[in-house]
């Protein structure tokens, strides 16, 4: 009996000094990647900032320019640094502002804030009327380019150009994932809680996978694992709060440009139609070797690309 409670004893031990380890561990990965991301928004010419408006508390990059702003806004379950490659490939001369939406990264909320898109764009208007930024090109990608044109449509007078990558909200370009992540039955392959739905997720965003350096999706895996409840609560308000977007579409007056991954798995490109339909002005770009996040796989030419409509759409005020 004593040989039997020393050896739980030690067992016990044992499991105390591992899990101590795997702390550790975790805690060094996080040092290593927060100095990592330090470094890339310094290459990227960005600084971590925040602003408070009179219903939430949002983070946000900027960086200086006096060309004109540009406010840039990123997916569903991503946050605001998915944009740092695509900024380092932006030429300076534009003022910047990349926020995380309410409920990503490291925007804080009232308790009972709404996640739907009008909502998420009321947050970021409040936070530009904040930083009185004055006339904005407004540019996102996937949901972001969802919130991009609610922005639009509420600021017509305020918004000079609309830049949609990937974007969501066309019913013809909804894939099979899409209508999996809408089963209330299921697992939502959009949102990951350990490293295997992590790995499919990436495999799932990208065409061509970028190379991530150790400790990047080990701080990933915990950070998507400790938000999978609030992304599973905004994915539900998006889904069950969806507009038809035709008529979104015929109230936006501003130049937009439209650049799509031909082998987006999220989002089809056959979406390309449904905004050519309902859009007066707009230039689009298919990427034939791109998925849904082209502005990280694609970036040089996604940046260039939309460089180059900004210098055709001019800097003046808004109409």
């Amino acid at each position: 009996m004593m040989r039997t409670d020393r050896m739980t004893v030690g067992s016990r031990a044992a499991a105390v000094v591992v899990l101590l380890l795997l702390v550790g561990c975790a805690a060094i990965e996080e040092r290593i990647y927060h100095a990592g991301l330090v470094v890339e928004r310094t290459r990227a010419g960005v600084t971590d900032e925040r602003v408070q408006t009179p219903r939430e508390s949002l983070a946000y990059l900027h960086r200086e320019g006096e060309q004109g702003t540009i406010v840039l806004l990123h997916g569903f379950a991503s946050q605001k640094d998915l944009w740092l490659s695509f900024l380092r490939e932006l030429p300076e001369g534009y003022q910047v502002i990349a926020p995380d939406l309410p409920g990503h990264g490291d925007s804080l909320l009232e308790q009972d804030a709404s996640y739907d898109v009008r909502s998420l764009a009321q947050a970021v208007i409040r936070g530009l009327d904040a930083l009185e930024t004055g006339p904005v090109h407004v540019a996102g990608t996937s949901l972001g380019g969802a919130v991009s044109l609610a922005i639009a449509v509420e600021r017509p007078q305020q918004v000079l150009s609309v830049g949609l990558f990937n974007p969501a909200g066309a019913p013809g370009a909804e894939t099979e994932m899409i209508a999996e992540a809408a089963r209330e039955d299921g697992d939502n392959p959009l949102i990951a809680t350990d490293r295997e739905s992590l790995d499919a997720l990436l495999a799932l965003v990208f065409y061509d996978e970028p190379v991530m350096p150790w400790p990047v999706r080990s701080v990933l895996t915990r950070y998507h694992g400790r938000r999978a409840d609030i992304h599973q609560q905004i994915w539900k308000e998006l889904w069950q709060t969806r507009e038809p977007i035709g008529p979104i579409l015929e109230q936006i007056s501003a130049p937009v440009l439209l650049v799509w991954g031909e082998q987006d798995e999220v989002f089809n490109v056959r979406g390309v139609e449904v905004f050519e339909r309902h859009l007066g002005r707009v230039t689009t770009v298919i990427l034939p070797d791109s998925g849904h996040t082209s502005v990280v796989e694609d970036a040089e030419e996604t940046a260039r690309l939309y460089h180059e409509f900004l210098q055709q759409s001019g800097n003046g005020a808004a109409p």
